[in-house]
């Protein structure tokens, strides 16, 4: 059979069939079976025609525009319901408006009759208080005549107090005009009597007997005559006590600070022979003061008198009575016992670190655990870094806890030496022990000191070094384990003394050298005794020191320059403890020894006080 017609039949068929897939018709003409052997028979789908299409096509349009109809209804029914709600709305809010200025009315109108009501109520009280203010004006007016008749009296009669004791005055200067007078004819008649013995003496010898009786009548003319002239002196005492007194008594009723206790105390000093006139008194935290001028020549042994009997007569503590430049000071202390407390200033940290910081001076704080020593030196060393952003702080600390860092502004300070040996972290960067950096500050200084050393012989100026400030924590724990971590033959290098550790040694070395060097150390320790540190009693005098609660009658005894000091701060201690033992929150204290000052008692600040 030949299959040739219907291989052309077949391949006809399906290029018509892509023709009119062309042609926007969807024609689908897949033949059964091609193959380069044979062809099998093969289906033709129906194509649907261009006619159905269309109608298709109308029917879908006619949907469509059913839909659009439907949508443009809904649409209209919404905007009707969308304006029928604004109205409303402006209907209510017409409503609102209108209440709003009726009550708006109504409240304008209220508070027009009110303050019409308070106008009425403040004019009737300023006619009520004109009324009271005239009726005052008046009795003040009348209480001050009454004032002013009995100050004219009370003056008049000063006036005439005064005049008579101007005339006793007087009298008296009269009385002392005739005694000298008198005093100067006896000197004349005693010269006369004394040439009228020689003469007897001289020319009379042979009449011995009635030598003697002459020589004896005058004798007893003297004795008769002295007799006078003690009494005469006696009455002239009296009288001057006498009118010193009522000039005295008329000087405190003229002034008007004077009181009672001031009258008192003139009167022990004219007991004694002193007459005064009161200067000034003033009260300062209970302590009082009053200070009067002496008026004639006095012995000042005599204060101690006064100061005894004073209390006798006026009851007031023991007072302490001293002449003090050229004035007699009265001083009464009416405070308590825990009241006398000397507090230093409340800034006195402050104070300290400008008195160190002028002259390079260094500081070492002595104290046991808790006692607060740990967060003075933070304190200290927030206000290096405030007052000096350009310090370089090297912080060196054998103790490794939570406690060895500490912020300052914000900043955060770690240790830059910390523990008894050199460690290396797991990314490999070493921490240097606390020796290190006791080895680092004799490398420092020695640097330093040799640049100067070659300026010198140079004849050259030595640099201003950069200021570096050392913290070593735990001294006495530090030096006390240095054999245990530093080779042998490093200590060596150093020659000690008997008695000396390698820390001590280099830490004394830098305190000596590093004013001129830029080198300050504030050292922590927990003993006043300064031999733990391999230091002497002379070698803490080049610290400023600040001896801790538990440390403070040691360091008082051993380190106080002067016994006054001792005693001053052994007597203050105990009012301190005392107070302490009352008020827990007083229980952190010092004793702080400047180098060139008097020392004294203060009050810790509080933590933190100086770090933000």
């Amino acid at each position: 059979m030949d299959l040739k017609p219907l291989y052309a039949a077949d391949l006809a068929a399906f290029l018509i069939s892509i023709a009119s897939s062309a042609s926007g018709h969807y024609a689908i003409a897949i033949p059964s079976a091609v193959t380069g052997l044979g062809i099998s028979s093969y289906l033709v789908a129906k194509v649907p025609s261009r006619r159905e299409i269309e109608q298709l096509n109308q029917t879908k349009i006619i949907e469509l525009e059913t839909k659009l109809n439907e949508l443009q209804s809904i649409h209209t029914w919404q905007q009707q319901l969308l304006e029928s709600s604004e109205a409303k709305k402006l209907e209510e809010i017409q409503v609102l408006r209108e209440s709003y200025e009726s009550r708006l009315s109504a409240d304008q109108k209220a508070l027009q009759d009110l303050s019409e009501s308070k106008n009425k109520e403040i004019a009737l009280l300023k006619e009520s208080e004109a009324y009271k203010l005239s009726e005052l004006q008046q009795q003040l007016e009348t209480e001050k005549a009454e004032l002013e008749l009995a100050f004219a009296a009370k003056i008049a009669q000063l006036d005439a107090d005064l005049a008579a004791t101007n005339q006793w005055r007087d009298n008296v200067l009269k009385l002392e005009s005739d005694l000298k007078k008198f005093s100067e004819q006896l000197k004349l008649e005693e010269k006369a009597l004394r040439l009228e013995e020689k003469r007897i003496r001289l020319d009379v010898r042979d009449e011995r007997g009635q030598t003697k009786e002459l020589l004896k009548n005058a004798q007893l003319e003297i004795q008769a005559q002295n007799v006078i002239i003690q009494k005469l002196q006696s009455e002239i005492v009296s009288l001057k006590e006498q009118n010193e007194q009522l000039f005295n008594e008329l000087y405190t009723a003229k002034k008007p600070d004077a009181d009672e206790l001031v009258t008192q105390i003139q009167t022990a000093l004219a007991q004694q022979g002193i007459q005064s006139e009161f200067i000034s008194k003033r009260v300062i935290e209970g302590v009082e003061r009053i200070y009067l001028k002496p008026t004639n020549y006095w012995e000042p042994s005599k204060l101690e008198i006064v100061a005894k009997i004073l209390p006798g007569m006026v009851d007031i503590p023991q007072p302490t009575i001293q002449a003090k430049n050229g004035r007699i000071e009265v001083k009464i202390d009416r405070r308590d016992e825990l009241d006398r407390i000397k507090d230093a200033p409340d800034n006195w940290l402050e104070i300290l670190y400008k008195d160190a910081a002028k002259d390079g001076k260094n500081l070492a704080i002595l104290g046991a655990r808790g006692k607060g020593k740990t967060e003075l030196a933070k304190n200290y060393c927030g206000l290096v870094v405030r007052k000096e952003p350009d310090c370089e702080v090297i912080y060196i600390q054998p103790k490794v806890d939570d406690y060895a860092t500490f912020t300052i502004n914000g900043k955060l300070f770690e240790p830059d030496y910390i523990g008894f040996e050199s460690v290396t972290a797991s990314n490999g960067v070493t921490i240097p022990s606390a020796y290190e950096g006791i080895i680092y500050l004799r490398k420092l200084y020695s640097e330093r000191n040799s640049i100067n050393q070659q300026c010198f012989a140079d004849n050259k100026p030595c640099p201003k070094f950069n200021r570096v400030f050392f913290l070593i924590d735990e001294l006495q724990l530090l030096l006390s384990r240095e054999r245990e971590f530093i080779e042998p033959d490093v200590i060596k290098s150093e020659k000690l003394r008997n008695g000396q550790t390698f820390g001590g040694k280099i830490i004394r070395d830098a305190i000596s050298l590093g004013r001129s060097l830029g080198i300050t150390v504030l050292a922590l320790g927990q003993l006043p005794n300064v031999s733990v540190y391999g230091w002497n009693k002379n070698d803490l005098y080049q610290y400023i020191t600040i001896f801790m609660s538990a440390n403070i009658p040691q360091a008082a005894s051993d380190y106080a320059p002067t016994k006054e000091e001792k005693n001053r701060i052994l007597g203050d201690l105990e009012l301190w403890r005392k107070r302490a033992s009352a008020d827990s929150s007083k229980d952190y204290y010092c004793y702080v020894r400047p180098m060139d000052k008097a020392g004294y008692l203060a009050l810790l600040p509080f933590p933190g006080a100086y770090l933000d």
